[in-house]
């Protein structure tokens, strides 16, 4: 198994680099299901923040990648199940992915809410609470 940084996968869905994509996309596929690629938390957080802000991808099409990642058979995704459905919550809510698994994340550990100063999150997230 070999971890991979975000960058590594925004090379290969945003095509701004043609070098560094090629590699990114060899290096994909040289994986498979006995010597996989490890995608964190943090890179699928990281990822999804990237491609909606920097990039201007739609929670939808961000949806799609991610399902792309979860449905490889060279990827394992770092707590999947719980990601998949913070994805999930975030498309059917119109709100941040990010904001979604930050929340998915703390409500795992066991933390009693998250708080933010974002209102939006804060409205339409479960568990999300405004710090005022």
């Amino acid at each position: 198994m070999i971890g991979v940084d975000t960058n590594i996968l925004a090379r290969i869905f945003v095509e701004d680099d043609a070098e560094q994509r090629l590699a990114a996309l060899e290096f994909m596929r040289n994986r498979s299901d006995t010597d996989p690629a490890l995608v964190s938390v943090v890179v699928v957080t990281e990822l999804s923040w990237v491609l909606t802000r920097m990039y201007g991808l739609s929670n939808i099409a961000v949806a799609d990648i991610l399902d792309w990642l979860f449905e490889s058979t060279n990827v394992i995704v770092e707590a999947g199940d719980l990601i998949r459905s913070a994805v999930a919550l975030a498309v059917s809510q119109g709100t941040n992915i990010s904001d979604c698994i930050i929340a998915a994340i703390a409500e795992e550990a066991g933390a009693a809410k998250t708080v933010t100063f974002d209102t939006l999150a804060a409205q339409r997230l479960p568990g999300m609470e405004l710090l005022a």
